[in-house]
């Protein structure tokens, strides 16, 4: 083991020990690669990290009750269906992208998923406005339940995100998958805070805007889309 991971690990206690206060985050299932970063950016903030998935409406739910602290990463939209606070700057982007196997399905625009049944993130509000009106739509509680689907001809199209679709797929063996194109939404990726903790953001965003300019946040962001 290195000195510094070694040094890493050593976070934790030592944060505990000085009296350090505990945050705890949830994210969705894929969204487990970015743990380490995570877990790395709320150290350097002075909290003690308790970082687990849950279902997207779950957490919605539990951070309006505050029975969880915050989310990430999370969009506006869905954070806002949460009540909750946005962190800035914002943690990365994301793309909606449509997944597709059967080689004569073509998505360009959402009025091309209509004829199709599409699978998409229970509670994920960009995958519901881009769904309005299609007739067989198919809610999920996490990426993993669509890709299966998709794999197994229960389903035509998988909405989800350009960061977690290959590690998603690799991890399930899912094979000959198509990436359609362009992206059918793209915007900015955000650390959420239930509202009882709007206090801790500008702490935890002054943190990340540290890991922004010394660059340790994009050397986080590679490793953890690379799956290494």
């Amino acid at each position: 083991m290195s000195r510094e991971v070694f040094a890493l690990l050593l976070i934790p206690f030592c944060l505990a020990a000085a009296g350090a206060e505990t945050i705890k985050m949830n994210h969705t299932e894929s969204a487990g690669i970015f743990e380490p970063a995570m877990a790395e950016l709320l150290q350097k903030a002075g909290f003690t990290p308790v970082l687990s998935p849950a279902p997207l409406a779950r957490i919605q739910g539990d951070m309006k009750k505050g029975d969880v602290d915050g989310i990430f990463p999370v969009g506006e939209a869905s954070l806002a269906a949460a009540d909750g606070v946005k962190v800035l700057p914002m943690m990365l982007e994301n793309r909606v992208i449509a997944v597709t196997i059967n080689p004569e399905v073509e998505i360009k625009t959402a009025a091309d998923l209509k004829p199709y049944q599409v699978a998409i993130l229970r509670g994920q509000k960009d995958h519901i406005d881009l769904t309005k009106g299609c007739p067989w739509v198919i809610e999920t509680s996490d990426y993993e339940t669509g890709a299966k689907m998709l794999d197994a001809g229960r389903c035509d199209v998988l909405l989800t995100s350009n960061l977690l679709v290959h590690g998603l797929m690799n991890r399930l063996g899912v094979k000959d998958y198509r990436i359609q194109s362009p992206p059918l939404r793209a915007y900015p990726l955000f650390i959420g805070l239930s509202p009882r903790r709007a206090d801790w953001a500008e702490r935890i965003g002054k943190a990340l805007r540290a890991e922004i300019d010394s660059g340790r946040w994009q050397t986080l962001m590679e490793k953890a889309l690379s799956g290494e």
